[in-house]
């Protein structure tokens, strides 16, 4: 099945249907804590996951990049030297079928000394509580075992962050399945 994003209006369609995001869901559950995101926090984010891929894909035009952007990268590249980390994939389109959401993972790749791919979120800043539950929600769309970790990063250093794909899958089904239960059986006012 195809994979439509709005970017826009940040909506997910699958075959025509609205579909929530992972991140829709972990807001509805009461898990994500929007009161601390300013407008400027979201436009920062997106714009240092955007450098990320562009370096990656080898499309990033270094002499455009914006200084407060450039310690991001640094330490990107850092973790990849330090890790051994090879990405396979960035910015994959993910649909849970049985569970019915979509979201989009920041990078999927290999690291040394890990013997199966890795889902890798990529937070610039502080890797929030949650974030286990939203790597094990790509994770669990994905058609084999992943690991699972998010990777912090800041202007001055990097911290990985590995959390264990069971217990994080079993946390989380259990989150979207209330979900579900709460989109078919309460009205949201």
């Amino acid at each position: 099945m195809r994979i439509e994003f709005n970017e826009k209006d940040h909506v997910y369609t699958v075959g025509g249907n609205v579909k929530p995001s992972v991140t829709q869901i972990l807001k509805r559950m009461g898990i994500v804590d929007t009161r601390f995101f300013t407008e400027e926090d979201a436009i920062n984010g997106t714009n240092r996951h955007l450098a990320i891929e562009l370096h990656e894909k080898g499309t990033l035009d270094y002499k455009e990049l914006d200084k407060d952007i450039k310690p991001y990268l640094k330490q990107w590249k850092k973790f990849k030297r330090e890790s051994g980390f090879k990405v396979i994939e960035t910015e994959k389109s993910i649909f849970n079928q049985i569970y019915q959401y979509c979201g989009k993972c920041d990078v999927i790749g290999k690291m040394r000394g890990v013997p199966f791919p890795i889902v890798l979120d990529i937070k610039t800043g502080t890797v929030p509580f949650w974030a286990n539950l939203q790597v094990s929600a790509y994770a669990s769309a994905l058609p084999r075992f992943h690991n699972i970790m998010a990777l912090g990063l800041t202007p001055k250093k990097y911290t990985l962050y590995k959390y264990n794909y069971r217990e994080s899958v079993n946390q989380w089904n259990a989150f979207v399945s209330c979900y579900n239960y709460l989109k078919k059986n309460v009205k949201e006012e």
